[in-house]
């Protein structure tokens, strides 16, 4: 058994241990009480934080008030869910899975805390730029993603809408679109936006 499948099949025991210690009787390290995403929103910190991820916050939040208004006594996960930068969210707990059932607040964290949760990027389904579980760097699955978005323009070249701060056009973008349908683009000739 190589190296690599040795790694895979302890990280693949990690999770099942942490989803018999998690689903039902939600467990987080002693003395912790507010996740990554809690302390962020106390602090007023969220606002730094990507857009996609700021969306997925919220979405997360909305789903679970609704999954408890509708099952009040069902069964909550403790985590971790682990939120990425680029909007993607998942639980490595190995619970029914992220909107399926309700989270308790203190497991939602940014992917930015995963090695502080002794996750490791073998176990994670997504990887980010932003991921600090161990192994991320090297993942194969690792993609860097611009979160702007990729502006597709008529002479078959592209802009990023956040300009010089995007990593580079060979980037992944988060999403794209064509020029001209929300503002005017002079490069192409077209004056105003095809949606207003």
């Amino acid at each position: 058994m190589g190296r690599d499948a040795k790694r895979k099949k302890q990280a693949r025991r990690d999770q099942r241990e942490r989803q018999k210690r998690r689903i039902g009787h939600p467990w987080l390290p002693k003395g912790e009480r507010v996740s990554s995403v809690g302390q962020a929103i106390k602090d007023g910190t969220i606002s730094s934080r990507t857009e996609a991820a700021r969306s997925t916050v919220g979405f997360l939040v909305h789903t679970y008030s609704d999954l408890q208004q509708q099952n009040p006594g069902g069964s909550a996960c403790g985590g971790p869910l682990l939120v990425h930068v680029d909007g993607a969210f998942q639980c490595t707990a190995g619970c029914p899975g992220g909107t399926t059932v309700v989270h308790v607040p203190e497991a939602l964290h940014f992917c930015d805390y995963a090695d502080r949760l002794g996750i490791t990027a073998d176990e994670l389904g997504h990887v980010c730029p932003a991921c600090t579980a161990a192994g991320a760097a090297v993942h194969p699955d690792a993609l860097s993603v611009c979160p702007g978005i990729e502006i597709h323009h008529r002479d078959r070249t592209t802009t990023c809408s956040l300009g010089s701060s995007c990593p580079g056009e060979d980037t992944l973008h988060a999403s794209g679109q064509s020029c001209g349908l929300f503002e005017p683009c002079d490069g192409c000739g077209i004056p105003a936006p095809l949606l207003a």
